[in-house]
């Protein structure tokens, strides 16, 4: 998967980057894990491919609500 789909997922699941990392087990500072983020949506670092199959699976049948944790989200 490149940075291209995997950021057409999250814009597609309607998640702001913060939200987008959190569902994908993120759980560092909201500075850390928006980076980190950013580095895949610009293929930056190559993504994982358990982060590429879990991206897969929410596009498919979307993320619960409970997964994305929205403390210290800002606008993405």
């Amino acid at each position: 998967m490149f940075g291209t789909e995997f950021k057409s997922i999250r814009k597609g699941l309607g998640l702001t980057v913060l939200q987008w990392a959190r569902a994908l087990g993120y759980a560092g500072s909201v500075k850390t894990v928006r980076e980190q983020i950013a580095k895949y949506d610009r293929n930056v670092r190559p993504i994982p491919p358990w982060i590429a199959r879990l991206a897969m699976m929410y596009q498919r049948f979307g993320v619960p609500d409970d997964f994305t944790d929205n403390r210290g989200a800002g606008k993405d």
